[in-house]
């Protein structure tokens, strides 16, 4: 099996200060860093993929929750790239599904964990700077 990226570790920097969100967010790395894992069969990628957008959408509606009431004038274009976020990733899984597999592997990982890192440190942070944003 090829070698994959480097995992993504947490760190501080990382803290949207909202404990709820920051432990969704904790998950969500673990979530893909288990994708990017070396044991992972090539047969079990759609399916761990499927994981990541499935838990992805589930915090995307926490968030969003949270935007709305603390910053509600970034929630339409947070919620544009949460959209194409999970656009991408179902393009991803239905090309794992349609035999892609390994060869794709890299390059999900890599989009999965520059994605969340970039959005975490820009985006997420906006609501983060948001009166009363650590509720």
């Amino acid at each position: 099996m090829t070698e994959l990226v480097q995992q993504i570790e947490w760190s501080d920097d990382l803290s949207v200060g909202n404990k709820k969100l920051d432990g969704q967010h904790k998950s969500l790395i673990r979530l893909i860093n288990e994708f990017g894992s070396r044991d992972l069969t090539s047969e079990k990628m759609a399916d761990e993929l499927d994981g990541v957008i499935a838990y992805a959408a589930k915090h995307f509606n926490a968030e969003e929750t949270v935007i709305l009431r603390k910053a509600p004038e970034i929630l339409a274009h947070h919620i544009e790239l949460h959209s194409a976020f999970i656009e991408k990733a179902y393009e991803f899984a239905d090309r794992f599904n349609h035999g892609e597999g390994e060869a794709l592997r890299r390059d999900v990982h890599a989009f999965l964990c520059r994605w969340l890192i970039e959005h975490i440190r820009t985006e997420d942070q906006q609501y983060n700077k948001a009166p009363g944003a650590g509720a």
